[in-house]
């Protein structure tokens, strides 16, 4: 795992990592490894499985609202659903290794088909909901989607995009469709015929989520996720040094998934909402005027945010200690956050919040974040369980601007 610095210069258009004034440092002072112990490794197998391993004990309890129509599912219906489309999956000849495809915002279906698709042993490839129509045949043709579900909202872009595919695909639609040929998703679920799939063994190794980086240079690339992976790291980020519960056991945690579930965070948001049984109350985009009055009426207590929304509260009026009352928790992550704006918005809430920042990337999840306990703003935090950091050095000239860089990371950990 390279440093920030590194990672920073490499998107720069640097060639560092390739150039003879770079090479890496295997002295084991330049290892930073988590203040926490290393946790036991999730169980291997089918992570449909270690997610929902807890649905029993909130089968009745409210899984996933969408803030903008108030449509929801309770866990044990979020789990026909998924099973049921499984199902369709199966009867549209969906094989264990095959790519599913989905295109759409944040609304409560979505989590249908991206855990639904665990079921078979299915890969799933979400796409962004920003891409044009040839970026998004690019990233089909790449992943070699066996089906793509759309959203009535951006069916025009994926409509080009399944033309310029070419390739005969399955399309399913969250909704009416212009398509004749194309699958309602919605009249499916309820279909009696379609037959409920049990989740199929696995042994962990296999690709579970397929998401697409520009990562450093050139076009995105697929980012190969296991089931393994993605059943580890939640053991690791719902641990009480980074997550903690409310007081009150028989109340749920209400988490809002405005960050986009095609991209990694809005993964996490996701899966972490589900794995700890919370409600997760969905937003298609960020809506200004409503969206303070949402976190009031939705009690909204833990909320994952980029910098340029915490901006926005901070300089909302509307966004007073009294309509964000119920907020016990920020999360921030895709950006630094300047100290400043953290302390600013603290001050405003007038209470103790808890201030989380993260560092992650598509290929690690999350490799940093900000203890519970230990709050300290302007950093990313500190190396989770189970990852190390390596710095890399750099010769010469400009050996000692790194070393400079180097130190102010280490006194922020």
């Amino acid at each position: 795992m390279t440093s920030i610095l590194t990672r920073r210069l490499a998107r720069n258009g640097q060639s560092f990592l390739r150039s003879k004034w770079l090479q890496m440092s295997t002295s084991s002072q330049h290892i930073i490894k988590s203040p926490i112990p290393d946790l036991e490794e999730a169980p291997k197998g089918n992570f449909i499985n270690y997610l929902f391993k807890d649905i029993n004990n909130h089968r009745d309890k409210e899984a996933v609202r969408c803030s903008m129509t108030g449509k929801s599912y309770k866990y044990g219906e979020l789990w026909d659903k998924m099973s049921r489309f499984a199902g369709l999956l199966k009867k549209l000849g969906v094989q264990k290794g095959d790519v599913v495809a989905l295109h759409g915002p944040n609304f409560p279906d979505y989590s249908i088909v991206f855990f639904g698709t665990m079921f078979i042993g299915a890969t799933l490839s979400p796409v962004s909901c920003t891409y044009t129509p040839d970026e998004i045949a690019r990233q089909l043709s790449d992943c070699g989607a066996k089906v793509v579900v759309g959203h009535p909202l951006f069916e025009a872009p994926m409509s080009a995009a399944l033309q310029a595919y070419g390739k005969h695909t399955h399309c399913l639609m969250m909704g009416p469709s212009a398509n004749p040929k194309a699958i309602n998703l919605m009249q499916a679920l309820e279909d009696d015929n379609i037959p409920f799939q049990d989740p199929v063994q696995l042994t962990g190794d296999e690709a579970v989520v397929l998401p697409y980086s520009s990562g450093t240079t050139g076009p995105p690339k697929g980012v190969v996720q296991t089931h393994h992976a993605f059943a580890t790291f939640m053991k690791i980020i719902s641990h009480p040094y980074f997550y903690s519960k409310g007081e009150d056991p028989d109340i749920q945690d209400q988490f809002f998934g405005l960050m986009p579930f095609y991209h990694i965070y809005g993964m996490n948001v996701m899966a972490v909402s589900f794995f700890n049984g919370m409600r997760l109350v969905t937003a298609p985009k960020f809506d200004a005027p409503t969206f303070v009055q949402t976190l009031k009426d939705h009690k909204i207590d833990r909320l994952h945010l980029v910098p340029p929304i915490l901006n926005f509260l901070v300089q909302s009026p509307a966004a007073t200690s009294e309509a964000l009352s119920s907020i016990r928790g920020i999360i921030i992550a895709a950006a630094p956050v300047a100290p400043s704006m953290a302390k600013a918005f603290k001050k405003k809430m007038d209470k103790d919040i808890v201030f989380q920042e993260c560092f992650g990337m598509t290929e690690i999840f999350v490799t940093h974040q900000t203890p519970i306990e230990a709050e300290k703003l302007g950093t990313s935090g500190q190396v989770i369980s189970n990852c190390q950091a390596n710095l890399l050095m750099l010769k010469q000239e400009i050996q000692s601007q790194l070393i400079l860089k180097e130190n102010c990371l280490l006194n922020h950990l």
